[in-house]
């Protein structure tokens, strides 16, 4: 298990994160590190292919809409669909698939 995430320091003020916030709240500020901090734990390259959007939801603990919060975080860019995963995992975090071989 690594230790840590890479977040950047404009996270609070892109506009990914804008997206997020128009759609899920204030919840925005704390569900992608929540996700990324799950990922680098549980699935290492970043892929979540295998999870329905209500595992998602309760592994990182949002109690609101499993399925709005899915595709909210598509819709802003920070996952992606096919297959699912995180988006540019592997360029900003993937020293964990490294890390957990």
């Amino acid at each position: 298990m690594s230790l840590y995430v890479r977040v950047m320091n404009n996270f609070y003020t892109h506009r990914k994160t804008g997206r997020l916030r128009a759609t899920i709240g204030e919840a925005a500020f704390w569900v992608p590190p929540r996700l990324w901090a799950y990922a680098a734990e549980n699935q290492p390259d970043g892929c979540f292919a295998d999870y329905t959007a209500a595992e998602l939801a309760i592994l990182i603990g949002y109690t609101g809409d499993a399925q709005a919060l899915l595709e909210a975080l598509l819709h802003a860019g920070f996952m992606d669909s096919d297959p699912l995963r995180v988006h540019d995992w592997a360029e900003h975090n993937g020293y964990h698939s490294t890390f957990a071989e």
